[in-house]
C-alpha cells in the first residue's frame, strides 16, 4: 500500500505540489500526504522548495525523482 501511494505520488508530481493538494488528489489524510513527501525527500526523490514555510510547503521532484516518474509513466502506456 505505501509503495503504491509513493508511486501514485510520483506520477502526480508533474509540477510542484503541497501535502494538501496531494492528499486531496489521492483521497488520503493530510498527515499521510505529508509523510509520503517526507519519505520521498529522505530518498532524495523530492525536495522542499519552501523549507522555512510553516504552511503550504511546496515539494518538487529531484532529477532522480523525475527519472523514476518518467520510467513509471512510460510503463503505463
Amino acid at each position: 500500500e505505501r509503495a503504491k501511494l509513493r508511486k501514485m505520488t510520483l506520477e502526480f508530481m508533474d509540477k510542484p505540489t503541497t501535502p494538501t493538494k496531494l492528499a486531496k488528489h489521492l483521497n488520503i489524510a493530510l498527515s499521510e500526504g505529508s509523510r509520503i513527501l517526507l519519505e520521498l525527500t529522505k530518498q532524495e526523490l523530492a525536495r522542499c522548495l519552501t523549507p522555512r514555510a510553516k504552511y503550504n510547503r511546496y515539494y518538487t521532484l529531484t532529477e532522480r525523482g523525475q527519472a523514476l516518474r518518467k520510467k513509471f509513466m512510460s510503463n503505463k502506456q
